[in-house]
């Protein structure tokens, strides 16, 4: 199983009611897209552990989950503050300047001014924006993914066209 083939979803917060359920922050902007998944991945040791959701409510970016086979102690010990990932392939399709985290690195960048300034490493999603982790010549550049910013997104040709404010690279070169 390569970690690559799967998207983070969310955290396990706390155990929940009486039934061998748990409460669960999910980190999707699309929450109710996934209302009927029937595995779940979770990270223990860094290693994906596939659970079977025996039933799955989401309220908002809330989400309480009960697993298969899967008793309170297990919960409380083991699984609480574990992370949760799913399959890729269980992402919805965009398009346009519309995308998933994943998918953008690799891309190339290029700014108006500047030309080519490398390849994306990461985006790094904050709670208040998200961030290209831009390597150039073994130089970290971060720009913030923003429209003011981030002008078109070239699937195709895995290009990012950006219009960074002046001044902006230079401080990283």
């Amino acid at each position: 199983m390569n970690k690559k083939d799967f998207f983070y979803f969310g955290k396990i917060i706390k155990p929940h009611g009486v039934k061998n359920e748990f409460l669960s922050i999910l980190d999707t902007n699309n929450p109710e897209h996934f209302q009927n998944i029937e595995i779940i991945f979770v990270e223990i040791d860094n290693t994906l552990i596939p659970y079977f959701i025996n039933n799955i409510k989401i309220s908002g970016k809330q989400a309480i989950i009960e697993l298969q086979n899967v008793n309170f102690d297990i919960i409380t010990k083991l699984l609480v503050g574990s992370s949760l990932f799913l399959q890729k392939e269980l992402l919805p399709k965009l398009s346009g300047n519309q995308f998933h985290s994943h998918e953008l690195e690799g891309f190339s960048v290029y700014d108006k001014e500047k030309g080519n300034i490398g390849f994306v490493e990461e985006v790094v999603d904050m709670d208040y924006q998200a961030i290209l982790k831009i390597n150039f010549n073994d130089k970290e550049i971060l720009i913030p993914l923003v429209d003011d910013i981030v002008k078109k997104i070239d699937r195709k040709n895995k290009l990012v066209k950006i219009e960074a404010p002046d001044g902006l690279i230079d401080i990283y070169l």
